[in-house]
């Protein structure tokens, strides 16, 4: 269908980026970057071309793919600077890089520009737990409880961004700082417990999994858990 319609309007820009679209998806990857890449190069670039190749490069652990990752979303966002997207994926990609001083500029950014995604606030939490500073990222969950709705539980959430980090100490120290925190949210004693079991230290483990199981008993995650847990220790 784009084939078609760009018979009649082949410099059409929207129509190549919806090509571009299709070929990503008949996994056609190197085709649909051609032509973003094309719309890029062109004055002036079309925006949501430059939002793809920066996803297109951001993930990897190249520093030269981040590199490009970075220009492709600074450049978006000069062209789009109502969106509030590229700077926490700037963010991300600055801490990947360690420029945590950029990193910690775009966390900021991202949060007076769009406050109403909590999920930013846990991920600058995360970033702040990982450089131990753990004062200022309980202060950014405090922040972030006021928006708590029914069901939320964001120190849950950041334990639980803290355990996918593959950090080792820092959940155990921050969770110690924490103890009001731990006493009420299940998926934070769940995480901790995770980690703790992947360190081998299964004993350990239980009673958070039994303070899991207390407070969430609904769910049959904690029990799984207790299950691995006992058979490590062949109980």
């Amino acid at each position: 269908i784009a084939d078609r319609a760009l018979q009649d309007d082949p410099k059409n820009q929207g129509l190549r980026h919806l090509k571009a679209l299709a070929l990503a998806k008949d996994e056609k990857s190197e085709d649909a970057i051609r032509l973003w890449e094309e719309l890029a190069r062109e004055t002036p670039p079309f925006a949501p071309a430059l939002l793809r190749l920066a996803r297109h490069h951001e993930g990897t652990e190249e520093e030269a793919k981040n590199q490009q990752a970075i220009a492709f979303y600074a450049r978006y966002r000069e062209l789009v600077p109502e969106d509030p997207r590229p700077h926490l994926l700037l963010a991300n990609l600055y801490a990947a890089n360690k420029d945590d001083v950029q990193a910690e500029a775009e966390y900021r950014t991202a949060l007076k520009s769009d406050p109403g995604n909590t999920g930013q606030f846990v991920e600058f939490a995360a970033f702040l737990a990982v450089k131990k500073r753990y004062q200022e990222a309980e202060s950014v969950i405090e922040e972030v409880d006021k928006q708590a709705s029914s069901g939320d539980d964001f120190f849950g959430d950041l334990m639980m961004q803290l355990y996918l980090s593959d950090e080792k100490v820092v959940p155990e120290e921050f969770a110690r700082s924490q103890p009001a925190r731990m006493g009420k949210s299940a998926r934070a004693n769940l995480y901790l417990a995770y980690i703790r079991l992947e360190n081998g230290k299964g004993l350990q483990a239980i009673p958070l999994l039994k303070q899991a199981a207390a407070l969430q008993k609904d769910s049959a995650e904690p029990y799984d858990a207790m299950a691995r847990a006992y058979r490590s220790l062949r109980n």
